[in-house]
């Protein structure tokens, strides 16, 4: 599913990241197998997600990008 989708306090694992933003992204710490939860939404479709330690902001279009299964 589309993290954009997925229910917010759920363990998610990440499945899929676009090649384009792979690089970047893996510096943030979302990689392919990282384990996460989306701790809350934003406004303007965004989220807040929790990747260990580290609390990320991001948009809905990023959102829609990535896949990720429930842990």
């Amino acid at each position: 599913m589309a993290l954009l989708s997925a229910p917010l306090s759920v363990p998610l694992t990440l499945v899929e990241v676009p090649d384009a933003m792979r690089a970047r992204l893996a510096s943030l710490g979302l990689r392919p197998g990282a384990q996460l939860t989306l701790a809350q939404r934003t406004t303007g479709g965004g989220r807040l997600v929790a990747l260990g330690s580290s609390r990320l902001a991001l948009g809905e279009t990023l959102l829609r990008q990535l896949r990720v299964v429930v842990a």
